[in-house]
């Protein structure tokens, strides 16, 4: 019997480990930027007690304001964003970054799945973390399966939720429409991440939604 696996779309993020930043400085400095809470059970969301330790700094319209190394930070984001979207999404156009903040996860708390609505791409900057801190970001399949079936090995085709672990000098770049939240922190220190949001730039296409 032959047997043909086909994949009829592939969801994929991109991710970069040990980009050139001073980690250490610009960990330094998201300490001292002002956060605010995160409001427990946004969108609806059932109250959890873990969520009261997220906080954000999107008081603050730019947090790379508040951090000395920001041309440096915005060059090597800029770099990695132009690989992320021509060599890994292979899309041919021009792109901005038009939000930018930082977050703060409390140890023993985790973040809400959330999606980044009007936004196409988003990514996040780790300054810190080591393998066995098990710092991660959480994605959640966008379409769920209508039954609840024993799996004999957990995979990308049955799984409901995706963990990305990641560490000092990781960047993930990934499709903003992407539920995901912050996985939970089990360390006994704060987290801390840059995260960011991109639009395409100029002409996008030629194709619309009318049917020909």
């Amino acid at each position: 019997m032959k047997y043909h696996k086909i994949l009829l779309f592939a969801d994929s993020c991109c991710y970069f480990e040990d980009i050139d930043l001073n980690h250490d400085k610009i960990l330094e400095d998201l300490k001292k930027v002002k956060y605010q809470h995160m409001p427990i059970g946004k969108a609806g969301s059932i109250y959890n007690k873990e969520f009261s330790g997220v906080y954000n700094s999107f008081d603050i319209k730019n947090v790379l304001n508040e951090i000395q190394d920001k041309e440096k930070i915005l060059t090597e984001f800029n770099k990695l964003l132009n690989f992320a979207v021509k060599e890994h999404f292979q899309f041919n156009v021009k792109f901005k970054i038009s939000t930018i903040w930082s977050n703060k996860c409390l140890p023993q708390s985790s973040g809400e799945f959330h999606r980044h609505t009007n936004y196409w791409l988003s990514g996040v900057y780790y300054p810190h973390g080591m393998v066995l801190d098990n710092f991660h970001l959480v994605f959640e399949k966008i379409f769920t399966d209508p039954f609840s079936i024993e799996t004999i090995n957990h995979n990308n085709f049955n799984s409901e939720t995706f963990s990305v672990y990641v560490k000092r000098g990781t960047l993930l770049i990934f499709p903003a429409h992407y539920r995901h939240k912050v996985g939970f922190n089990n360390t006994k220190s704060d987290r801390y991440s840059i995260a960011f949001n991109v639009l395409p730039e100029g002409k996008l296409s030629e194709i619309n939604s009318v049917w020909q």
